[in-house]
């Protein structure tokens, strides 16, 4: 019955779609005005990416994720082999957490490299804007 009011008063709440059939821009409050009006060709979608351009852009992305892992193990069978005899298990064990430590403190600081890129990239839009306007 909770679930049924739920979807019932979203439902409710919702706009109807624009007669228009065009885009809709939404006005943000922290950009003025002007910039909410955009020309018809700037609403225009980008070209689809080829397969090839997909595979250039994922596979190096993928190898950035497998590898930390895959460097763990190397850790892990290079820890395991060169122990002494009778020692294996406590150098496993102390490897264990260093590694989760390791491995977390690496995907804990992940957000650096989105808000780098995020920021590298806004300077050079604008800075091509500047550009393309003098």
């Amino acid at each position: 019955m909770l679930l049924l009011a739920l979807l019932t008063s979203s439902a409710a709440g919702r706009r109807p779609p624009p007669s228009s059939g065009g885009p809709v821009l939404r006005r943000n409050a922290a950009y003025p005005r002007s910039r909410t009006r955009l020309a018809a060709d700037a609403l225009q979608p980008p070209e689809a990416p080829s397969a090839r351009a997909i595979r250039e852009f994922a596979l190096p992305c993928l190898g950035l994720w497998l590898s930390s892992p895959v460097l763990s193990l190397i850790d892990t069978s290079a820890v395991g082999l060169s122990a002494l005899p009778g020692k294996g298990a406590s150098s496993l064990a102390a490897l264990g957490p260093a590694t989760t430590f390791c491995d977390g403190t690496a995907y804990l600081f992940a957000f650096l490299n989105v808000a780098t890129t995020n920021l590298y990239s806004s300077q050079r839009a604008a800075a091509a804007a500047a550009a393309e306007g003098a």
